[in-house]
C-alpha cells in the first residue's frame, strides 16, 4: 500500500468506533429477517415489456 493509504487506513481504525451494524449481526438467530427469495427471482427474471398493469396516463 502507498504511505498516503496506509495513513488513511491508520487513521480510520483510530479512535471511537461504529456501533455494529447488521453485517455484525446477520448470523444471529435473534436477528429478523424476511425470505423474499421466491418473489424476488420472479421479479428479476420476468420479461421486459409494456404491461397493461404497468401503464400510467395523466389527464390532458
Amino acid at each position: 500500500r502507498s504511505a498516503t493509504e496506509a495513513a488513511l487506513l491508520g487513521e480510520a481504525t483510530t479512535g471511537a468506533s461504529a456501533d455494529p451494524g447488521i453485517r455484525s449481526e446477520v448470523g444471529d438467530p435473534g436477528t429478523q429477517t424476511v425470505d423474499y427469495g421466491a418473489t424476488t427471482q420472479q421479479i428479476l427474471t420476468a420479461p421486459e415489456g409494456d404491461a397493461p398493469e404497468a401503464t400510467v396516463t395523466t389527464p390532458q
